[in-house]
């Protein structure tokens, strides 16, 4: 998990997923809502509480879709390039993409997902527990919006050990910083 830091409200405000050393993938709605840029931008991977004591990762280049719709969040997807490579731990690993075949299948009806991040986890903001990374199943993930994360903030609960990708039980989070 990466989590996107603010330097000049000095504020964290959104999380992203190492793809691979140096590329995160993110929602194109951090990146504009925040309006940061690549000098007012840094990366933190590896963290499980929202707090900052030392220096994040230095942002090369934001890239937003081109065809990001910011009314109705279509190709809501963007990729940070980082100055630096992440050396890669037991705790720190890329993210495991699904074959195109099994993307097709885990979008259907009925199937279900984790949703992760620091976001709020009460009705209109009103969360004691949003510095800790959170997470929430999630059913029919071909329909999930920004939107229906607000709708389902009662279903977050508090992660404590690790979050692993999809059949390969490799540990992407640690619970320690």
């Amino acid at each position: 998990m990466a989590m996107l830091y603010h330097i000049t409200t000095n504020k964290p405000f959104c999380g992203g997923a190492l793809l691979t050393s140096n590329w995160v993938v993110i929602a194109a709605h951090c990146i504009n809502k925040s309006k940061v840029n690549e000098n007012t931008l840094q990366v933190y991977i590896g963290k499980h509480e929202a707090v900052v004591v030392e220096s994040g990762i230095i942002v090369d280049e934001i890239i937003v879709h081109p065809d990001y719709n910011k009314t109705v969040y279509d190709a809501d997807i963007a990729l940070i390039r980082l100055t630096e490579h992440v050396v890669f731990t037991e705790t720190i690993k890329p993210v495991c993409l699904p074959s195109v075949e099994k993307a097709k299948q885990l979008l259907q009806p009925n199937t279900y997902g984790t949703v992760i991040g620091w976001g709020d986890t009460g009705e209109q903001g009103q969360s004691s527990t949003r510095n800790i990374l959170q997470e929430a199943k999630r059913s029919n993930l071909a329909s999930f919006t920004p939107a229906a994360a607000r709708d389902m903030s009662h279903m977050f609960m508090k992660t404590t050990k690790f979050l692993a990708s999809e059949g390969h039980n490799q540990t992407l989070l640690s619970g320690s910083e």
